[in-house]
């Protein structure tokens, strides 16, 4: 290989490693991951709610961009309704209350 081969390979891998890494890392996961989460969580539900715009909450002192909503389950004919929270980025439950 040349002297410029090796330089464009270099610069090619400085630029598009760091790109790469940036995009894999600051991707929004897609909101169905977060419902199919909680039909894993929950049994019998029939229904849920997503806000789709994301808001900023800090948890145990880290701003976390989280979606929020609501997911209703039934029990003994009984319908029950919680709250969440679910992390934008990894889809991970965050939170979640009875109300």
């Amino acid at each position: 290989m040349n002297k410029k081969s090796v330089i464009f390979v270099l610069t090619l891998s400085i630029i598009a490693i760091p790109l790469a890494l940036w995009l894999t890392i600051y991707r929004k996961v897609n909101p169905q991951v977060i419902v199919d989460n909680l039909h894993h969580m929950f049994d019998d539900v029939t229904f849920v709610s997503l806000n789709y715009d994301l808001k900023v909450t800090e948890l145990l002192g880290i701003n976390s961009k989280v979606y929020s909503g609501v997911v209703h389950t039934k029990h003994q004919d009984k319908i029950s309704e919680y709250a969440f929270l679910a992390n934008a980025y990894t889809g991970e439950i965050i939170e979640i209350t009875e109300t």
